[in-house]
Order: C-alpha cells, then sequence, then structure tokens
C-alpha cells in the first residue's frame, strides 16, 4: 500500500467512523448496557469502566478547578479515537451527564469537553420517570453511607421543594431533573438529529422499541439479553434501618462512626490474588459494610416504595410540563409511561 492510499484509507475511515456519547442518567440501566450489551456491538471500540482510561479522564475533568486546563485530556481522548481502527467510538459513562451528589452542576463543564472532543459526536441519553429515578437514586445515597430521609435528600417540606444545599447533605433539587431541558442543551451543542432519547421504561414495556432506539443510535446490530437483572437496592424496611445503621460506620465522607469501614480493604488490595485466605478475610471485611449486611435474606426483597405516595407525586407535578414539552418534540410516547 502506498503513501497515498494508506492517507485515503484513513480518510475513509474517518468519513465512516461515529462517535457515541453514553452519558447517563444513572439508574437507567447502565451496568446491563456496559456489561451485557456495548462489548458485544459489531465493529465498536468502548470506552467504559475497566476497558479504557476514559473514564478517570472524565472523573479528572469532574474534580478540575476553574482555571485547570482540560486540554490535554481533550487531546488524549482524541487519540484513542484516531488511534482505533473501529468505526463506532463508543463511550459511555452515566456521571456524563453530572454527578448526582453535586446537582449535577457539572453538567456544562463535561458537555463542553464532550463536544471539544467530538462536535459531530453524538448523545445517548436514557430516561427514567423523574419519581423512580430519584428514589433509586436516594437508595444509592443510603448505599454510599449518608442517612439523610427521603424528604431531606429532597429538600421537600410543607408540600414544596426547596433549593439544592452542601454536597456533605447528600441532597438535589429536584427541579435540576428537567429531561426537555437537558436534551435542549445537549441538541445546542451537537445538532438537531444527533441527540437520542430512550426511555428505560421500554426495557420492560417495550424491549423492541428499546432495542431499535438503541440501533438507531448506534447503526449497529443490538441484542437485550433475556433474563436480565436490575441492581437490587433497598426496600422500605432496609432503608430505615440503614439511616440508624449508617451513621455507626466510619464512612470515608464522614469522620463520626465508632465502627471502621471496610478495615482490611488496603491489605486486600496491597495482597491482591486469590485463595482462600483472600476470600476468608474479604467475606470478614465485608462484615464491616452495612450495604452487605442490608442485602441479604429478607431485607434484600424490594416490597415497595421507599418514597411515599405524596412525594412521588410531588415529584411529577413538578415535571409534567417539561415531560410533555419533550414529547411533543420527539414522539416517545412518554405520557402512556406515566411521564405526564
Amino acid at each position: 500500500m502506498t503513501e497515498s492510499d494508506r492517507m485515503h484509507g484513513d480518510q475513509d475511515l474517518g468519513q465512516r467512523r461515529r462517535v457515541v456519547f453514553h452519558t447517563g442518567f444513572m439508574k437507567t440501566g447502565s451496568t446491563l448496557l456496559q456489561r451485557s450489551v456495548f462489548p458485544e456491538l459489531s465493529d465498536t471500540a468502548l470506552y467504559s469502566f475497566d476497558r479504557s482510561p476514559f473514564v478517570p479522564l472524565m472523573k479528572r475533568v469532574r474534580l478540575a478547578g476553574p482555571f485547570d486546563d482540560l486540554d490535554p485530556i481533550v487531546r488524549e481522548v482524541q487519540g484513542m479515537i484516531a488511534a482505533s481502527t473501529h468505526g463506532l467510538q463508543l463511550f459511555s459513562y452515566e456521571a456524563l451527564t453530572g454527578w448526582f451528589l453535586w446537582n449535577h452542576n457539572d453538567f456544562g463543564r463535561m458537555t463542553d469537553v464532550l463536544h471539544d472532543i467530538a462536535p459531530d459526536g453524538h448523545v445517548l441519553l436514557v430516561l427514567r420517570r423523574q419519581d423512580g429515578l430519584l428514589e433509586s437514586l436516594y437508595k444509592q445515597v443510603l448505599h454510599t453511607g449518608h442517612a439523610n430521609s427521603p424528604e431531606g435528600y429532597c429538600n421537600w417540606r410543607d408540600g414544596e421543594f426547596g433549593h439544592y444545599q452542601s454536597p456533605a447533605r447528600a441532597n438535589v433539587d429536584v427541579r435540576v431533573y428537567n429531561f426537555d431541558a437537558f436534551y435542549r442543551a445537549y441538541e445546542r451543542r451537537f445538532g438537531t438529529g444527533r441527540v437520542h432519547v430512550v426511555a428505560f421504561e421500554w426495557l420492560k414495556t417495550d424491549p423492541d422499541r428499546f432495542r431499535s432506539a438503541l440501533e438507531d443510535c448506534l447503526q449497529r446490530p443490538v441484542t437485550i439479553p433475556e433474563g436480565h437483572r436490575s441492581n437490587v437496592g433497598f426496600g422500605p424496611r432496609a432503608s430505615a434501618i440503614a439511616r440508624h445503621l449508617n451513621p455507626l460506620f466510619r464512612m470515608p465522607h464522614r469522620e463520626g462512626g465508632v465502627i471502621p469501614y471496610h478495615p482490611f480493604r488496603p491489605w486486600l488490595d496491597r495482597r491482591g490474588g486469590g485463595g482462600a485466605l483472600q476470600k476468608t478475610v474479604t467475606a470478614f471485611d465485608n462484615c464491616f459494610d452495612p450495604r452487605r449486611l442490608l442485602q441479604r435474606g429478607m431485607l434484600a426483597r424490594p416490597g415497595g416504595h421507599v418514597f411515599d405516595a405524596e412525594l412521588r407525586e410531588g415529584i411529577m407535578d413538578l415535571h409534567r410540563a417539561g415531560n410533555r414539552a419533550l414529547d411533543e418534540r420527539l414522539g416517545l410516547g412518554l405520557g402512556k409511561l406515566g411521564y405526564y
């Protein structure tokens, strides 16, 4: 092959290469996609957890200061794309919409960096009804050792929602989950037709539509594994126990507490490998994790809502107009799914 042929080949690859950013939201089947769906795609380079430096790089973006130079990160990711011979460059990290404990305040910075990486890229955004999404995120808050109530997490008081407070309180301004606003922000940056919205609920109610929506975005045949499992969160009983149990543990984000949190983890990380000793110490170490204790036996069964009916209804009342506006824009049938 001559140098001219090679250059033309690179140009052809660049023309047919498709860059897709799967940006979130959290708790919308991301683990299923990253572990069981995306790795099976043809002619695809996947950049996600345990597969590339992409997620650590984007965590650096999230933690960067206002005057930090992010161009080296942009160039490094662009180098990954340039070095790949695959037609689809798929970047998957559900916190690209912003970190949920930061009220998505870093959404703009993340989006700027993604646009700098690939101005002609596509965005895959998976939605979930706000009441279910926020309830699942609250369970994640309990998983990470916080102990506030559902009302405290949502800043819900006297029938109204308050504003976001310190991240140390693990709370949210419920108004931030305006999906139409997220969609319009992405559309402004990447252009009409480049933002693909998928409803998480389709995974159960209409799996063929869920699959075809992914195929439309990825331009690849997609297979959804049968009998797929979703992550199990705390049910009402486990959540109530967690709120009282979590403060007893010394967590990375909290100095209080009398019980050490995973005290043998540093030794396990240094030692590595496997074997009987490793398994025994790991099992013992897991006893110093409230989440491990609460996701066993009867407590592992969800058994109902953690948010009460008034809080769930308040969340949806707040977002019905925005959901309707997005549905009128895209024709997703969100009304039938209870979004409005």
